[in-house]
């Protein structure tokens, strides 16, 4: 698609240092330190990267026409912590590999096959939205688009590192032991700490976006401050949808449901940013990738209820409630 495209063409290098990226995403063991229960070492691995990635900004960038040094620095980075989190893990875990047979290879993308295109569907829609910018805006809007969802991104990025990464081991263990033990680990973390911490984030995105954007981006960049307070809402859709998803969806095997559901919400993401983009250009995009967010988890909400699990539960909120206040007073009372 690059060579093909002209406009993509023309920066053909910029595209292959980024993409090495991908490569480092592929060796990094994260599978197997999350069945481990050893997050506290990828946590480790990726304050790595990111201080590789900033002194190599701080050495290698020196004026503005260096700016494929940024990507090439960050996937040169990403690669070879990757390698070292594969290494340590050979050696901490054991862990050997064997080539697998035909059969077993048929048999896998059998039974994760839902899974995977569910996943492939996610990426679709939340990907394109800088894709689709990049066709039908202008470079500027790009720009004030990446800077008005950059906050909203790192900070909904630790919530996936607890949500998904963390959590996902602890709900699936429940799970396993039954229906109702894995419903009341979701229905303890809906309300808090996932919804009432979401919500203080997303607050929190609202209130501080002037300030985070003018003294980070400068006074020029003033036009991604709706964007960021739109993309605030994302912290706490995308992190409901995660739980009533991934977490409950799946390993209660609605798994053809949940493929429904992001197939549908991947095609309105689509149109959406499409439609909105040519009319409202930036703050287009960033309204359809809100509007998309709102739909799955209001649509997976709906589908759970509709089959009789329930997810929020009011008295299960007054347990942990109690808990906690119970906790704190034998702690510090």
């Amino acid at each position: 698609m690059t060579w093909f495209v002209p406009e993509f063409r023309a920066h053909l290098w910029l595209h292959v240092c980024t993409y090495i990226s991908c490569l480092g995403y592929v060796l990094f063991p994260i599978w197997l330190y999350q069945a481990m229960e050893d997050l506290g070492r990828v946590a480790i691995f990726n304050l790595f990267v990111k201080l590789l990635f900033a002194a190599s900004v701080f050495l290698f960038i020196k004026r503005p026409d260096d700016y494929v040094y940024q990507n090439l620095s960050l996937s040169l980075a990403q690669l070879f912590i990757s390698v070292v989190a594969l290494v340590a893990a050979f050696k901490r875990f054991h862990v050997t590999f064997t080539w697998p047979t035909a059969a077993q290879l048929r048999k896998r993308f059998h039974d994760d096959s839902t899974l995977f295109f569910s996943s492939l569907m996610i990426t679709l829609y939340a990907s394109s939205t800088v894709f689709v910018l990049g066709l039908l805006g202008s470079a500027y809007s790009v720009g004030i688009y990446s800077a008005g969802v950059r906050l909203e991104s790192i900070a909904r990025s630790f919530v996936a590192l607890a949500l998904n990464q963390a959590f996902f081991p602890i709900a699936a263990h429940a799970f396993g032991k039954g229906r109702d033990a894995g419903l009341a680990v979701i229905q303890a973390a809906f309300f808090f700490p996932l919804v009432v911490f979401l919500l203080a984030v997303s607050v929190a995105l609202w209130v501080i976006a002037p300030y985070f954007i003018t003294i980070f981006y400068g006074a020029d960049f003033r036009e991604a401050i709706p964007v960021l307070r739109i993309a605030a809402v994302l912290t706490v859709s995308i992190g409901i949808s995660n739980l009533l998803g991934f977490h409950t969806m799946l390993n209660l095997h609605m798994d053809r449901a949940f493929f429904t559901i992001t197939s549908i919400g991947s095609i309105i993401g689509v149109a959406l940013t499409v439609v909105l983009v040519k009319r409202f250009d930036h703050l287009g995009a960033a309204w359809a990738w809100a509007i998309t967010e709102g739909y799955i988890a209001l649509a997976m909400f709906v589908y759970l209820s509709r089959q009789g699990v329930c997810v929020a539960s009011p008295s299960r909120f007054r347990e942990v409630l109690a808990l906690g206040r119970q906790r704190w007073a034998e702690r510090f009372g």
